[in-house]
């Protein structure tokens, strides 16, 4: 086991300027890595203000992949960075500040097909190494969720296929503060059953969520919820979801304690899969559900409690090429907005709201030069939008531009839900609008327009499709 420090900020900044836009309007990002895959799949603010994200790299392992901590300034700017190696190919899939102000990391460490372990790496509040443990069988075990529980100690959740050596059930692993397991726990059945995320009750006991094969009925797959005590023996486990494919990916505990679950189903709205939200009572009975969507895939990865009371829901949908998607709620459920983020093929694993109000999302982003994977950050302060219903989003939408990179002229592929008149903005990385157009609505499908740009000098820039709070703003390249 290792650690290494890795100092990098590969990646572009965004500022977008126009009529009347704020700092609680700005939207920008940064891309992190190397020549590898390199992605985040949770982050958390510090108390000064500070992100830190857990993920993998391989750009910086001695083998395929290894855990990565990366901590950045506010501004964007790395402050740390650190991967550890617990196995020939890991992945951090959560991550949580501890009290001590350390941070400790969870995953998986693969090593080879079907074959891996739970992990944990545990660091002190600079990102520097205090121990790695595993735990596992011989079979596929991944780890998904991790709570630091009131004696200083951990319980660990995920899937493993430990108890008959095929299929996979729901496990819970309790450790004390120095990683020693303590006591395990498996709940499922005989086909199968995979757990994505898990919180800790206010009665110190916990809740695993994910999807089953083992208690539905044919060869689909539905949501399961899973209540434990705190010694891990099981209270109750219910089912969730219409007729076809349900599961859920993301768990949040409400004010009143009740329990949040967001997920993805086909059975609902589209039938091509929409995020999907269901809060229930402590009893697991259904209080409301509801489903947020386009008429392509859309899968919600992170639910998190706000400051308002509402929600916020992150994923990525297939209608901009699999894009981040913001999504807010009220506690009721009821959409209150949402924003579309185009890039070549982001992906988005975990988000936050910020202390400031603002949200952070974090994922992956194809790199288009290297054709690999860089870790990415997006921070967006957005005012609500004056929607009353987001199962069509507001956001216009950037197929693709061509060529790329471009010399003399560039061509925008485009889609906007209204027939109302857009705007076409080239800007450059300073957010200087260099060049406007306004394009025709295609409320009935899609639009090509061209716009030159033989006096344009080699560099990177961004075109913008809309408005500054609704548009779809894409990278592109000039290359003279």
């Amino acid at each position: 086991m290792n650690s290494r420090v890795a100092w990098l900020v590969v990646g572009v900044v965004l500022l977008f300027a126009g009529e009347a836009i704020g700092q609680s309007d700005s939207l920008w990002w940064r891309t992190y890595g190397g020549v590898a895959g390199d992605w985040a799949n949770a982050v958390v603010e510090t108390e000064t203000g500070d992100f830190v994200m857990a993920g993998a790299t391989g750009s910086f392992s001695e083998s395929a992949t290894d855990f990565w901590l990366l901590c950045t300034a506010p501004n964007g700017d790395s402050l740390w960075s650190h991967s550890f190696d617990a196995g020939a190919m890991d992945e951090a899939t959560c991550l949580i500040q501890t009290s001590d102000g350390g941070y400790a990391l969870a995953g998986i460490a693969y090593e080879g097909p079907w074959i891996s372990d739970y992990a944990i790496v545990r660091t002190n509040s600079i990102g520097e190494l205090l121990w790695v443990r595993r735990y596992g069988g011989s079979g596929d075990d991944q780890c998904t969720g991790i709570v630091q529980t009131a004696d200083g100690g951990f319980a660990i959740g995920g899937y493993a296929n430990i108890r008959n050596g095929t299929a996979s059930d729901f496990w819970l692993l309790r450790l004390d503060a120095d990683g020693d397991s303590l006591w395990s726990s498996v709940y499922g059945g005989q086909r199968g059953d995979y757990c994505d995320a898990m919180v800790q009750m206010d009665d110190g006991g916990f809740a695993l969520a994910g999807y089953t094969y083992s208690f539905r009925e044919g060869g689909s797959r539905t949501s399961w919820l899973v209540r434990a005590d705190a010694n891990g023996d099981s209270l109750w486990a219910k089912t969730y979801g219409g007729e076809r494919e349900n599961e859920f990916g993301s768990i949040a505990k409400a004010i009143d304690g009740s329990l949040m679950l967001a997920g993805c189903s086909t059975s609902y709205g589209h039938n091509d899969g929409d995020y999907w939200i269901i809060k229930v009572d402590a009893a697991g009975d259904t209080i409301w559900s509801n489903f947020y969507g386009t008429p392509d895939f859309d899968r919600c990865t992170s639910i998190k409690h706000n400051s308002d009371g509402g929600y916020s829901l992150t994923g990525y949908g297939n209608g901009n090429g699999y894009q981040p998607w913001l999504v807010k709620i009220d506690s009721d459920g009821d959409s209150l907005w949402s924003r579309g983020f185009v890039g070549p093929m982001w992906y988005c694993r975990d988000h936050i709201e910020t202390r400031s109000g603002r949200f952070v999302l974090v994922g992956e982003a194809f790199n288009t030069v290297d054709l690999s994977d860089d870790l990415l950050f997006v921070e967006t302060g957005i005012d609500p939008l004056d929607v009353s219903s987001i199962s069509t989003p507001i956001c216009h939408t950037l197929f693709s531009t061509f060529p790329s990179p471009f010399n003399s002229s560039l061509s925008i592929s485009y889609s906007s839900p209204t027939n109302a008149p857009l705007m076409l903005s080239l800007v450059d990385l300073s957010g200087r609008t260099l060049q406007q157009n306004w394009l025709p609505g295609t409320s009935s499908g899609s639009g090509i327009a061209t716009i030159g740009t033989t006096a344009l000098p080699s560099g990177n820039y961004f075109v913008i499709v809309g408005g500054n709070r609704d548009g779809a703003v894409m990278p592109v390249r000039c290359l003279k």
